[in-house]
């Protein structure tokens, strides 16, 4: 029976209205949603062009609702909405015939019918949690689905002809029996099924709490210091599912039957993030320091105080001005004619001033001690003055001359003149200078200075020679040292940010699994019908799993053909770390991001036909100075070869830094250690190899924007070597190379400042293994007394310390915490290269055991553990930086991590990487290719 029939007195009324449509468009119609040019719904479908086709709708259902609730603390609320809509599509074109394929008669066209039903509800909650934090919580669900079904009609019907013959053809998707009946029948081009649902859940708490504490600020008023603490935790959880349903009539072997495609997917979706913070609010102290400043420190004025540092300076450059206002044009002319053998023409004026000016700024430059004495002449500066312009014997000759005299003379009036006032200037500058700064330093002051230690020692030592000694370069060097303490204290106080602490800790999980199905086959009207409704009801229930006994007993029974069926499965296991630290303005982050993927792809039946899997794990670290990080990857694929699953493994990882603290030392630096480490020649200036700008600042910029990379790679014939390698071989590699590369990066640090990680190793070892036999088995038998997991330096683990020998202290940072921590992450290396070692066996255990067959999802669910088995065993190598690990050893300069280098130079070792083994690399701006930083 059709799923909608239309009602016979709505074809009543269309043929009324066909018959006589002066009578105007019966209710029935108008309810029924006609279009506003009614005539076209009795135009025969052949006239009718494709702008003037039309589409009836009905609405035959909408509903919403509301309601609000306060249930156990919680405020609910809740909604939910319904729709059910019946349209007559336009004809289809030629394209959307192609498409479905469907090949109307001549003299027809292909007319669309759809129901679309949509449902939705939602429920949400929130209820606070004290009076710091609140919790919300929400529920929502939605359907929507929509089916079409493909009718011819001759080119002489009207719509509402076609609609009223169609209606017969509307069956459910799932009435197998029903659309074979329909199949032989050229009226009927078949049905399509989308449909769509989801489920989302979602929970989530924040709270947040600040307190004041109170001190007293540097002006001795009460200051607040704010203290909060922060928390934000989410929870989501979203399942998805999708049925893509296409059945149309198809012939084979002179029998009509039905073509089935079929396209099914279930996905899930789950994420959880927390974010803790705290933070330091120092403001309100910072802005009693900067009142305790301003009332405290006098502000001097900056071009004054270079004059008093300076004053030929200063007054030189003054002099042309000087010049041009005091002496007449004649007597400059006297002057040029005296100094250059030529009259001041303008182009001369320059040089001229340029002449008188230098001799200037030495007589008074070295009249300092008399400037700051005030006991400086005005004319006799000027006599000297002349001198060193003309030369004392020459001066004397010339200036006997009457013309040159004049003009000397003159110029001595003028330069008199401007020096007594300036002179004079200076001695009230100088005078009141030094009233502040020793107003300054008063008791007040000293409490100011007393927090900047050696600084505030010497500039009160600098303040006091005021009393004893006028001399100008202690004034100068007293006064300079106060004016640059006050203006960039001044400049630091005033920034809030700066006056702030913060640290942000966050983790993000998010895990999602997509399965699907993708069918095709031919049911025909013959044969076994229970075997084939088994197997068609099992298609539309859209539920995805093994079908191959179905099928296998469908087509035995003669009702079903297979083209084409597969099962897929998709994962994703995403983890991401991040801390930021934030200090006066300065931001400090560390952050790490882990990814298990997982493809698989098998038939009906559950036989493997190809899977792919990978596990990358990347570290990061950056400040205003550098960023770090370095990346590892494992990759396993499978695929068929002549008949035969074959499973190949291979890794990439690399090592990155840049930043504006990268300079020319800092690579010379990285290179000079890791080539130390390979035993390989290094060039004894980078720069001859990268080639820099020579000036100054585009130099500086090309160190900045150079990027430092260490790339190494394991293709699928070098993981093969690497494991058919002994494990005991493996250990013992990865033992050697660790061992330089500690010795390398701790020997003189705090922990072992009298000897060596090496020696400290061996002596443990021997402590705990007294005559286990030889030197390296003692060593790996103790380091395999530390259990997985990193500990860090600042709170180590009890425990393990108990068990390994070495004495700490819960939450003190001492010489036994560091090698607990360094020991430990390096026993983490050895176990990651026993856990790659091992990988391919394990691998090819789950994925070639025979028979391989089952459902993808077990497959998924057998190599899953040991990936993340794999994605922990990176994380204790793909280390960016040592100052950000836990461990708290490292600087800004610091190289690549001790870790990294030990992986990469074991690994180059192992596999016979030549030459001489992963290369550093350079690539500046505008470089085509990186430049290898070694040589071979």
């Amino acid at each position: 029976m059709p799923l909608l029939q239309v009602d016979p007195k709505l074809l009543d009324a269309a043929n009324a209205f066909r018959k006589n449509p002066a009578a105007g468009l019966p209710p029935l119609l108008a309810a029924a949603g006609a279009p506003h040019d009614v005539q076209l719904l009795v135009t025969p479908l052949g006239e009718l062009k494709n702008e003037q086709q039309p589409e009836l709708s009905a609405k035959l259902l909408d509903a919403a609702g509301k309601t609000a609730t306060t249930q156990l603390g919680w405020e609910w609320s809740a909604q939910a909405d319904a729709s059910l809509n019946l349209s007559i599509a336009p004809m289809l074109d030629a394209e959307e015939n192609r498409q479905l394929g469907i090949a109307p008669a001549d003299g027809h066209v292909v007319m669309s019918y759809g129901a679309a039903l949509s449902l939705s509800a939602g429920l949400s909650g929130q209820q606070s949690i004290g009076a710091w934090g609140q919790a919300s919580a929400n529920l929502s669900a939605g359907t929507d689905a929509r089916l079409w079904w493909y009718v011819q009609a001759e080119n002489r019907a009207s719509v509402v002809d076609a609609a009223a013959d169609a209606a017969r053809y509307w069956l459910l998707p799932n009435d197998l029996e029903g659309l074979l009946r329909l199949a032989p029948d050229p009226m009927f081009w078949g049905l399509r099924l989308d449909l769509k649902a989801q489920l989302t859940a979602g929970l989530s708490v924040g709270a947040k709490a600040g307190w004041t504490a109170w001190t007293y600020g540097l002006d001795g008023a009460r200051a607040g210091v704010g203290l909060s603490v922060g928390m934000d935790a989410r929870l989501q959880l979203q399942h998805q599912g999708g049925m893509r349903l296409h059945v149309r009539p198809e012939q084979r072997g002179g029998a009509w039957g039905l073509k089935l495609e079929l396209e099914t997917l279930d996905a899930h979706d789950e994420r959880f993030g927390v974010t803790l913070s705290a933070g330091l609010d120092l403001r309100a102290l910072a802005a009693s320091a900067e009142r305790a400043l301003r009332a405290g420190w006098p502000a001097l004025d900056a071009g004054r105080l270079s004059a008093l540092t300076q004053p030929g300076t200063a007054l030189g450059a003054q002099l042309g001005e000087l010049l041009r206002a005091k002496i007449a044009n004649p007597e400059l002319e006297q002057l040029a004619l005296l100094l250059f053998g030529q009259r001041a023409l303008p182009d001369v004026e320059r040089q001229l001033v340029d002449r008188l000016t230098a001799p200037l700024v030495d007589a008074l430059d070295n009249a300092s001690q008399e400037l700051a004495s005030q006991s400086a002449d005005a004319a006799q500066l000027a006599s000297d003055w002349m001198e060193r312009l003309l030369g004392k014997a020459a001066g004397d000759t010339l200036l006997g001359k009457p013309s040159v005299a004049k003009a000397a003379n003159a110029a001595l009036k003028a330069a008199s003149s401007a020096l007594a006032a300036e002179l004079k200037k200076l001695d009230g500058e100088i005078q009141a200078a030094q009233a502040k700064v020793k107003a300054g330093a008063s008791d007040a002051l000293d409490t100011l200075l007393a927090p900047l230690g050696a600084f505030g020692a010497r500039l009160n030592e600098e303040l006091a020679k005021l009393d004893q000694n006028p001399v100008s370069t202690a004034i100068a060097k007293a006064l300079q040292a106060y004016n640059d303490a006050r203006t960039g204290l001044l400049a630091a106080l005033s920034e809030a940010k700066k006056a702030r602490l913060g640290i942000t800790l966050s983790e993000q999980v998010q895990r999602s699994r997509n399965a699907s199905l993708a069918f095709e086959g031919w049911f025909g009207p013959n044969g076994d019908r229970a075997a084939a409704q088994r197997l068609y009801q099992a298609l539309c229930s859209g539920r995805i799993g093994l079908l191959g006994e179905l099928v296998d007993a469908a087509s035995a029974g003669g009702c079903f053909e297979l083209g084409s069926g597969w099962l897929s499965e998709t994962s994703k296991l995403v983890d991401s770390e991040s801390a930021l630290l934030s200090l006066f303005g300065r931001d400090f982050s560390s952050s790490r991001v882990s990814l298990i993927g997982m493809r698989f792809k098998a038939d009906l039946w559950g036989h493997l036909s190809a899977a792919d899997a990978n596990v990358d794990i990347e570290a990061v670290t950056k400040n205003q100075w550098l960023q770090r990080s370095v990346s590892l990857g494992v990759y396993v694929s499978l695929a068929q070869r002549d008949g035969q699953a074959e499973l190949s493994l291979s890794l990439k990882g690399a090592y990155a830094a840049r930043g504006k603290a990268t300079t020319k030392a800092f690579v010379q630096h990285v290179v000079d250690d890791y080539a130390a480490l390979l035993g390989a020649r290094t060039h004894r200036d980078v720069g001859l190899l990268l080639n820099p700008p020579v000036a100054p600042e585009n130099a500086k910029a090309y160190w900045r924007d150079l990027v430092l990379t260490l790339p190494m790679a394991l293709n699928a014939p070098a993981w093969r070597r690497f494991e058919a390698l002994d494990p005991a071989q493996v250990q013992a590699c990865f033992l050697a190379h660790g061992l330089d590369c500690l010795d390398q990066y701790y020997a003189g640090m705090a922990g072992f400042s009298h000897t060596s990680p090496s020696e400290v190793l061996k002596e443990l070892a021997d402590e705990n293994f007294k005559g286990g036999g030889s030197q390296q088995a003692r060593m790996l038998a103790y380091l395999g007394l530390y259990r997985p997991g990193h500990v860090s330096a600042r709170n180590p683990d009890l425990d393990a310390a108990n068990r390994v020998g070495i004495a700490v202290q819960s939450g003190t940072w001492t010489d036994g915490s560091r090698r607990l921590s360094v020991f430990h992450r390096f026993a983490a290396v050895l176990r990651c290269a026993r856990t790659l070692h091992a990988a391919g066996p394990r691998l090819r255990a789950i994925l070639l055991a025979e028979p391989m067959q089952g459902p993808p999802a077990a497959f998924r669910a057998g190599i899953e553990p040991l990936l993340m088995e794999i994605r922990d065993a990176l994380e204790a190598v793909a280390v960016a930086s040592e100052t950000m690990s836990g461990i708290g050893i490292g600087t800004f300069d610091e190289g690549m991590t001790w870790a990294f280098n030990t992986f990469v130079l074991a690994m180059a070792d192992l596999i016979g990487q030549l030459p001489p083994g992963f290369l550093l690399m350079a690539a500046g701006p505008g470089d085509a290719q990186p430049v290898p930083l070694l040589l071979s």
